[in-house]
């Protein structure tokens, strides 16, 4: 030591330091959460939505196959159309391939990234379903089917019930080593 130290340097002589909080800390300060209720919903719907849009994804690659067959010459649409329909379908079936697998992974947090992109893609597949089924009605004059359609507004209304649950700060127990 050196012959110029002075106890509590830096501070007002006869002061002490404020005691240090104890580590680790007993519980962890206020955190977002959901109640239990809600919480085991959220995670049900999640799984409900990933699996959804993972055979959307799959019912949108077996179209674009079925367009494929078009262009080898087993349909009678035109190549070209074909061609851009099945680069759609193959498009499509990714993306909801994806953002099917990323509901199932975050099913257990309160991510809403998730339940975003299945809302904005849910809500697109509706537009064009919903323009292409005039327009198959109104060519052939038959009743299009409405599965895929009903299927997406189911998606769309869960995605956003599930981003309006609210959440509340709580105190958790910090865990112990």
């Amino acid at each position: 030591m050196s012959d110029n130290y002075q106890p509590g340097y830096g501070q007002p002589q006869g002061t002490t330091p404020p005691p240090a909080a104890p580590w680790p800390p007993s519980t962890v300060p206020l955190t977002l959460a959901l109640s239990e209720p809600d919480a085991k919903r959220s995670r049900r719907w999640r799984t409900v939505i990933g699996v959804a849009l993972i055979l959307s994804g799959a019912a949108a690659g077996g179209l674009a196959a079925l367009q494929l067959l078009n262009v080898g010459g087993l349909g009678d649409d035109d190549p070209l159309v074909a061609m851009a329909d099945a680069g759609y379908d193959i498009v499509l079936g990714v993306v909801l391939i994806g953002f099917g697998v990323w509901n199932l992974v975050a099913r257990r947090t309160l991510q809403s990234g998730p339940l975003i992109a299945a809302a904005i893609v849910s809500g697109i597949q509706i537009v064009v379903g919903a323009f292409n089924l005039i327009d198959l009605a109104v060519s052939s004059g038959r009743f299009p089917p409405l599965g895929g359609i009903i299927l997406q507004i189911v998606i769309l209304r869960q995605a956003i019930t599930l981003l309006r649950l609210k959440r509340r700060a709580i105190t958790v127990p910090a865990r112990t080593l």
